[in-house]
Order: C-alpha cells, then sequence, then structure tokens
C-alpha cells in the first residue's frame, strides 16, 4: 500500500499546467510605467468632467441673477481685491476655485433676497441694519457694522442709507468670503457682549431657546462687584481706617521701641569687653563692672613692656 501510494504521489507531483493555464491564473504585474500611464489616463477624464460640471453648475447659478458670466467674474475678483486690500494683505491676488466661487454665488444670493425683504424703496436705512444682518443668519456688534459701512462707503456710518450693492459688499466687508485666503478668526475679535468662536457668532451656534432663557444678570452682578471692590481699595488707599493705623502703630512701637520723650531706648549688649563691662551701643561707652572675690583673688597676666613684682 504503501508503494502504490508512493506511485501515485509522483504521477500527480509529474503533472504540469499548460501555458495558458498559468497565465491565467497568474497574471504579470503592471509595470511602474504602466501604472503611471493609467493613473494620468484616469486623473484626465475624471478632472476635465469634474470641471465641466462644476463650471456649468456655477454658471447656471450665476446666470439667474446676471446676464453675463463674464461680468459676473469680474465683480467677483474686484469685490474680492477690495477687501483684501482694507485688510492690508501686501500682494492681493484672487485665484478662481469653483468651490470658493459657488460658496460665494450662494451667499451673494441670499443676502440680496434679504434686501429685498428689508429695504424699502430701493434703500436700507440705518435702523434696519442690524435686522437685515440678523435676516441673512448673521449677528456682528454695532461697532463691527459701522467700522464695515465707513471703510466700505469711506463715509461716517451714523444716518446713512444703505444701497444693495453696498449692503451686500458690508455683509462680505465682516464676513469675508473664502477666496480672500483669510478666515474669519483672522479678522474677528471676540467681546464680552458678542462672544465668538473661531470667527462664528455664538449667537447663531446656540438655538433659539437657548438665546430665549439665557441671562446676563450673573455676567453684570460681576461686573459691578468687581467695581465695587476696587473702588473700597481706592478709599481705603486715600484715607485709611483709624483702626488699621493703631494697628500699624503698636506694630512699629514693637520693632522700634522708644521713651516717652521720643528718644529710643538705648540696647545693651551681651558680648563682654576685655575688662569685664558691658558696652552701651547706643552711646559708644563703657560701663565698668565690679570685679568679683574670685577675680581680686587672682593674678593679673603682665603686660607687654612691664615686669610683675
Amino acid at each position: 500500500q504503501n508503494r502504490q501510494f508512493e506511485k501515485q504521489q509522483e504521477q500527480i507531483s509529474g503533472v504540469i499546467a499548460s501555458d495558458m493555464i498559468h497565465e491565467i491564473f497568474n497574471h504579470p504585474k503592471p509595470t511602474k510605467a504602466q501604472m503611471r500611464a493609467a493613473a494620468i489616463t484616469i486623473q484626465r477624464y475624471f478632472r476635465g468632467w469634474f470641471v465641466r460640471k462644476s463650471l456649468k453648475t456655477v454658471k447656471e447659478r450665476a446666470l439667474k441673477r446676471t446676464f453675463s458670466f463674464n461680468k459676473f467674474i469680474k465683480s467677483y475678483q474686484d469685490l474680492v481685491y477690495r477687501i483684501q486690500k482694507r485688510y492690508n494683505i501686501e500682494h492681493p491676488h484672487t485665484a478662481l476655485q469653483f468651490h470658493e466661487l459657488q460658496e460665494y454665488v450662494d451667499r451673494l444670493f441670499k443676502y440680496e433676497i434679504a434686501f429685498g425683504k428689508i429695504a424699502e424703496s430701493g434703500t436700507l436705512r440705518y435702523e434696519d441694519i442690524l435686522k437685515y444682518f440678523a435676516e441673512c443668519g448673521h449677528h456682528p456688534s454695532e461697532k463691527e457694522v459701522d467700522d464695515a459701512i465707513a471703510m466700505v462707503t469711506k463715509d461716517s456710518p451714523k444716518g446713512r442709507n444703505l444701497t444693495k450693492s453696498e449692503a451686500v459688499e458690508v455683509v462680505f466687508q465682516i464676513y469675508i468670503p473664502k477666496g480672500t485666503g483669510l478666515t474669519l478668526a483672522d479678522v474677528r475679535k471676540s467681546t464680552w457682549m458678542n462672544p465668538l468662536i473661531d470667527g462664528q457668532d455664538v449667537k447663531k451656534i446656540l438655538s433659539k431657546k437657548d438665546l430665549k432663557f439665557t441671562s446676563l444678570d450673573k455676567v453684570l452682578n460681576l461686573v459691578a462687584d468687581s467695581q465695587t471692590d476696587r473702588n473700597e481699595v481706592k478709599e481705603l488707599l486715600r484715607a485709611p481706617d483709624p483702626q488699621i493705623m493703631n494697628v500699624v502703630e503698636k506694630t512699629q512701637e514693637e520693632l522700634n521701641p522708644q521713651r516717652k520723650d521720643g528718644k529710643q531706648k538705648p540696647r545693651q549688649s551681651s558680648a563682654k569687653s576685655p575688662g569685664g563691662g558691658n558696652f552701651i551701643l547706643a552711646r559708644g561707652q563703657y560701663q565698668p563692672v565690679k570685679p568679683s572675690e574670685s577675680k581680686q583673688n587672682k593674678k593679673r597676666r603682665p603686660v607687654s613692656g612691664r615686669t610683675q613684682k
């Protein structure tokens, strides 16, 4: 049986598949040049299709409001250039990116529709500007709005009515488009009354329910208490409390003891003089001390230059 099994194994091992079957199940790997050529072909077809589709989408949206797509592109580039110059960009430039252009088209139409709802007789009153921003979905501070109007119109913002183009540019001046290369966090600052998160208004992030029930009483109380504490400190520095002054005087007396006549009491040194006396440090005088009986019985040391008898 073992010999028969070995013969079968030899016969099986001797069987070799044909070249056609071997090629079917063992494809040769493509070279790097072939893979690179395939990738270029795929990208060429995909990019061409994607660019044509994006351009067609932007054109369709833009031509709903304008008659010339070229004029629309020119107005977009001019707007981005003006905003970049106002924010002191050294080398302003505008690169046409379809996703940025599409974002600008959507926002532009949104702002124009909001202007038609709020404006009266084709102009937007100064009193309705914040209402117009709320209709656009933005909640800037009054200072931001006034600064933007002053930069766009180059005139005083107080009591000035805005046209459609001016109102739209004021919104883009605060909430800059992506084509400028800036972010909202770069051009906006958070304040107590108008907090921001990454340049976005907190009022926009919170829901209407949160805004309705949010109270500023705690914030106002905190500010008022801090101001009261500062005023109390200033009053104490100007006119100190007599009780505090008494404590300070007692402390000074303990540190610097004085007599009733105003003269400072002398402090005696604990160091002994060579003759057995003490020095009074305040006067610099020597106070002799009576020698004890034991010292009288002792003989004195001989002094140099003298002989002891």
